[in-house]
């Protein structure tokens, strides 16, 4: 590919054929302001902010949109610019809500950054304002019309990336709302509440539904054990919140902000992963050596049964059945753990600090009326455990470390384990190898994906037997890798889906940051592993002890009871509306 050269406010650039003004403005250390653009979605041009003088042209050009051709001579902050910047971002503020106090995007929205770079000081006047109820229905997003700038981010992603088409715009003009077809509660789309949406919205029209309200009078209550499990992907990422650099694990000082906010117990989702693994390769096994149909499909999330409830019907019996590493830690939390203490389930209140804003729909699919079977009691993202540490005055980057407290009482070092979809597959081919076997994998190959939003392929083998799983991270992946198990094409025994590109360290509950934060945070957790590899599922001598001492064996009667539910019937497997 060739480059061309252009000259931007008199720095000369050069950049690859095919960029964008706005990219090369960015490569020569220019910032032009914007909203609608965002650099891992498709070119939209509708906002006008980022308009810029080309010398030659006669009209200002959207610089996301116009390519950068050579001896181009542009401008991008002239007085005149500066104007035109400014009017739209007033004409967008006039029909604006006017309550940036009390908005959750207070301090962190896009809008309010540009009205403040645009050098809008006054609101001269109140502009015809929108009047739509705000969208409550989910139980784990809130969508406001009325904050909605019409960027159409949440479209483009939701169309374009994850392929769901959940959200569209309608109506012309002033007129125009983006919402679901038919103006349909979010609950009652195929939404599986992936968050992918509120994570590129600039403003408050998409947001996570918090839950950070009743956890803090939980903890104010003071009549329960206060149990919290934190996601790998929550330490990587919470020192963003504080204006630490992106890449930067914060183990230590999460578990002491969470002791401080006030909950007695803090766990990491090691062992209750481990678990996960266990019950999902029992899974495969009895279905290699049964009459049940395969591939089995592991869903990072139960609450991803709604893209194949609703698109692919025929491989609801291929679902595994386990519970999410959240709903393994409340079932045991309020059940084993608790007994050793002589409590009862009521006396504990679990929480799950998460990355996933999906989280929030798994745990109310995982209360059917009339069960008994323990569940979660509340999902913080990480922003919201940001917002609560500093609502509590702790000052995060002060705080001395401390380590997290062993499910079955034992002290002993954190032990991190992969959170990365292709990690976790990997595990469960190898438990179910050594299941099958009696030995490890002698050879594991992989296929690593070729791009964001693609399928990877892991191929083990032991002792004569073969096992291949396909990984999928994103829902436009995961589409099309289902498709292909319904055909008949895919040729794995395995399967496993994560809802977010990237996995779960691109969670739509993380901090907002820009694209490539995902890298870095890996980073982080490879940093705080320290080059030492975690134990195998199976290797896990607490693992061990828990089937033997409380839940017998993989997919046993107790361990089925406790770690597994229902995808498919009742309330626990309600298909939307």
């Amino acid at each position: 590919m060739g480059t061309v050269s252009v000259t931007i406010d008199g720095r000369a650039v050069t950049v690859p054929e095919g960029s964008t003004i706005m990219e090369a403005a960015d490569r020569a250390g220019i910032h032009i302001p914007r909203l609608c653009h965002h650099p891992e979605l498709g070119t939209e041009g509708a906002c006008r902010v980022c308009v810029v003088e080309v010398e030659g042209v006669r009209n200002l050009v959207a610089s996301c949109a116009f390519p950068a051709m050579p001896r181009m001579n542009v401008r991008t902050s002239t007085p005149e610019l500066r104007r035109i910047r400014r009017d739209i971002v007033e004409l967008l503020l006039d029909s604006h809500p006017m309550d940036c106090q009390t908005c959750e995007r207070n301090g962190n929205c896009e809008l309010q950054h540009l009205a403040y770079v645009t050098g809008v000081r006054e609101r001269l006047f109140e502009g015809e304002r929108k009047h739509h109820d705000r969208d409550l229905s989910s139980p784990a997003l809130v969508r406001d019309p009325e904050k909605c700038v019409l960027c159409h981010r949440c479209v483009r992603l939701c169309r374009d990336v994850q392929q769901m088409g959940v959200l569209g715009y309608f109506g012309k003009g002033f007129a125009t709302v983006v919402m679901p077809a038919f103006d349909a509660p979010l609950d009652e789309t195929p939404c599986v509440a992936c968050g992918q949406c509120a994570a590129v919205c600039p403003t408050g029209a998409l947001v996570e539904n918090s839950h950070a309200e009743r956890v803090l009078c939980a903890l104010a209550d003071g009549s329960r054990q206060m149990v919290v499990q934190v996601s790998p992907a929550v330490v990587a990422a919470i020192g963003e919140g504080f204006g630490m650099a992106a890449g930067t694990a914060q183990a230590g000082r999460t578990v002491a902000a969470l002791k401080r906010l006030g909950f007695d117990v803090v766990h990491n989702e090691a062992l209750h992963t481990h678990l996960m693994v266990m019950e999902r390769a029992a899974e495969l096994v009895r279905r290699l050596k049964g009459n049940e149909p395969l591939p089995l499909v592991g869903l990072c999330t139960p609450a991803l049964a709604r893209l194949v409830w609703s698109q692919f019907p025929e491989l609801v019996p291929s679902l595994s059945t386990c519970d999410s590493p959240m709903g393994i830690h409340a079932a045991l939390a309020k059940t084993v753990y608790a007994e050793r203490q002589g409590r009862g389930p009521d006396g504990v209140y679990c929480v799950q600090a998460t990355s996933c804003t999906a989280r929030k729909l798994e745990a109310e699919l995982n209360r059917p009326s009339g069960s008994e079977r323990p569940c979660v009691d509340a999902v913080l993202t990480t922003r919201e455990l940001v917002w609560m540490i500093k609502s509590a005055g702790i000052c995060f980057e002060q705080l001395d470390e401390k380590e997290f407290d062993h499910p079955l009482g034992e002290s002993r070092e954190a032990e991190w384990f992969p959170i990365e979809p292709e990690e976790s597959a990997e595990a469960v081919v190898r438990a179910s190898l050594w299941m099958l076997t009696g030995r490890g994998p002698t050879a594991v190959e992989s296929a690593p994906v070729q791009e964001p939003g693609g399928v990877s392929i892991i191929a083990a083998e032991a002792n004569g037997a073969r096992l291949r799983c396909a990984v999928a991270s994103g829902l436009g992946a995961a589409q099309k890798l289902l498709e292909s198990v319904r055909s008949g094409a895919a040729d794995v025994q395995y399967v496993e889906i994560a809802s977010c590109p990237g996995g779960c360290l691109s969670g739509g509950g993380q901090p907002y940051a820009a694209p490539g934060t995902a890298q870095q945070r890996a980073r982080a957790i490879a940093e705080l592993r320290g080059g030492r590899q975690p134990h195998l599922p199976h290797e896990n001598p607490h693992v061990r002890r828990l089937y033997d001492g409380f839940l017998g064996r993989p997919l046993g009667e107790k361990s089925h009871e406790l770690l597994h539910m229902r995808l498919g019937e009742g309330e626990a497997g309600r298909p939307p509306k």
